[in-house]
């Protein structure tokens, strides 16, 4: 070993470091393979247990069933039908002393136009396999209202009031349908624009306040200005063929728990009474409330940097609400109440067996090395304990071999020079 250290070889160290080094590989890959292999033997049995209770058949078939009925007459009903409504807003609550009164009201009447326009698109798994085609239709319309922004931009930005305090709107819509009844319908009124303080977001509150709240940081709080951006209600017919606001309850079971109400009863104006929540908006995101707000991103002294917000800072410039009233047997209605708003029926029971049968084959062939490498320690440890038992046998001999050994040589000095000392004598 010295000859060997003195010509710088040391075989022996450098092995051992190549064997730790390939069985530190060995052990990653075969952590690696024994994880992908459970996730996929596991998401394949459950992909091929949950084709034996797919629903996909049943939602489409109810999809297309509203598609047809709506093909026959739902739809020529709608667009047979008149509409117009009547927005009422309290312009004394505007800023920066607008109105000459401080009671004032204001309103303004508009036709609606039906429209055709394309819906959100499906994220069907199976590219709407089976899903019939609909034209789409509801009316539309936009009232504009005075701007709540200075009037001239090196006028201080004020404070907007909060949303208990804010300016409000309210719709008062009249439908005529096919057979020349006449129907009205009146919601209640809604915040137009108001003053929200947020919760800051650390650290450097100030910068995330502007840039990820999109609000305004002012006495050391984050200021977010909010803003009514549409009001989409549903409406169906009665028996009567009249048409009515049709409201969501908690038998819908697109509801999201805990956030559905009892139907609104109206009362002969169509007024919901007052204390019961609204649920005959469009949007399950919204718990199916006719309003949905926006952040007004272009309110305040710094202000993010872009045409459109150039355009809503120029003083005079209205801003606009978009007013939307749609059938409730819209088959786009009943996908996403069927899908729970995500557009998307699921695949096939033929599509999750294929898919799971795959997963199934591919995580088994993975499983080949963890099986293997536990072989490979099982034959080790049972070598191991083969070399310790020879090792042990063995030592046992040995030490019976030198304990004899040593007695007899005893035996021999004690015969050659006698009792200890006798030479002396």
């Amino acid at each position: 070993l010295g000859a060997q250290r003195s010509r710088g070889q040391v075989p022996t160290v450098r092995w051992r470091h190549d064997v730790d080094s390939s069985s530190g590989h060995a052990n990653l890959a075969t952590g690696i393979a024994t994880c992908a292999c459970s996730i996929l033997v596991c998401a394949g049995t459950t992909a091929i247990a949950e084709s034996y209770v797919n629903n996909r058949s049943e939602l489409v078939q109810d999809y297309d069933q509203h598609v047809e009925d709506w093909k026959l007459d739902l739809r020529d009903d709608l667009l047979a039908s008149k509409l117009r409504f009547t927005a009422t807003w309290n312009a004394s609550a505007y800023p920066y002393d607008r109105t000459p009164s401080a009671s004032s009201q204001a309103s303004v009447t508009q036709d609606m136009v039906p429209t055709d326009a394309p819906e959100r698109s499906f994220q069907d798994a199976e590219s709407e396999t089976g899903l019939l085609s609909y034209t789409p239709l509801r009316f539309i319309s936009s009232v504009e209202l005075p701007s709540y922004y200075p009037d001239d931009r090196n006028d201080p930005w004020d404070m907007l009031p909060g949303k208990a305090s804010a300016p409000t709107i309210s719709f008062d819509f009249e439908m005529r349908s096919r057979n020349g009844s006449r129907s009205r319908f009146v919601t209640k009124p809604y915040p137009l624009f108001w003053d929200e303080v947020q919760r800051p977001r650390t650290p450097a509150p100030d910068n995330k306040c502007r840039r990820q709240q999109q609000g305004t940081w002012r006495n050391n709080q984050c200021h977010v200005v909010k803003r009514l951006k549409k009001v989409c209600v549903q409406v169906d017919r009665d028996e009567a063929g009249d048409w009515q606001l049709h409201s969501w309850t908690a038998s819908t079971t697109s509801a999201p728990a805990g956030d559905m109400d009892e139907a609104p009863e109206p009362d002969s104006t169509g007024l919901p009474e007052s204390g019961v929540r609204e649920t005959f908006g469009c949007d399950p995101h919204e718990s199916w409330k006719p309003p949905s707000f926006m952040i007004d991103n272009c309110w305040g002294e710094f202000h993010i940097t872009s045409a459109a917000c150039e355009a809503v800072r120029t003083p005079g410039t209205p801003f606009s609400v978009d007013v939307v009233v749609r059938s409730a047997e819209d088959p786009f209605l009943r996908a996403v109440e069927l899908t729970h708003d995500t557009l998307n029926f699921g695949l096939s029971p033929w599509s999750q067996r294929a898919y799971g049968i795959t997963m199934l084959v591919v995580g088994m062939v993975l499983c080949v090395v963890p099986v293997y490498r536990f072989r490979d320690w099982l034959k080790g440890k049972r070598k191991r304990s083969e070399d310790s038992d020879t090792r042990a046998l063995r030592y046992s001999v040995g030490r019976r071999d030198r304990g004899l050994q040593w007695d007899l040589d005893d035996e021999a000095y004690g015969t050659s020079a006698g009792i200890y000392g006798s030479r002396s004598m």
